[in-house]
């Protein structure tokens, strides 16, 4: 790739208004191709309520990357929760590949679970995971 002298670096600044993002779990989109024209890059900050699951689902077009800054997230692998399951905590990296059957579980029912999500693409396809499709 060549030196662009007319790129523009930008700062998306947090508004504050987390939104929310599929069974209740929140997300600040930082870094899209909506928000600054990215081509190859997603970058989101994820707040996971307490005792909050996702429904199984997958992603059809991209790695996931995620960094949990506080409190522990459960990962379900597999068609159905509890095939295969992994825990992170604080300071763990999670990673997560294109296809990958999978749900989302914050077990602390006292504690947030806080993380940032990056992924390889500016726009991310979100399937739900449905027996026998």
């Amino acid at each position: 790739m060549a030196i662009d002298p007319n790129a523009k670096c930008r700062i998306v600044k947090s508004s504050g208004d987390d939104k929310g993002h599929r069974q209740g779990m929140f997300v600040r989109e930082g870094i899209t191709e909506k928000t600054v024209g990215a081509e190859h890059l997603f970058l989101a900050y994820q707040w996971v309520p307490p005792g909050a699951k996702s429904k199984i689902h997958w992603h059809e077009n991209c790695e996931t990357g995620a960094y949990v800054l506080s409190g522990r997230i459960r990962i379900h692998i597999g068609t159905k929760y509890g095939d295969e399951v992994t825990e992170g905590e604080a300071g763990d990296f999670i990673f997560i590949p294109p296809g990958a059957v999978h749900a989302v579980e914050n077990p602390d029912a006292q504690e947030p679970c806080i993380c940032v999500i990056a992924r390889n693409t500016p726009n991310e396809v979100y399937q739900d995971y449905e027996e026998g499709k």
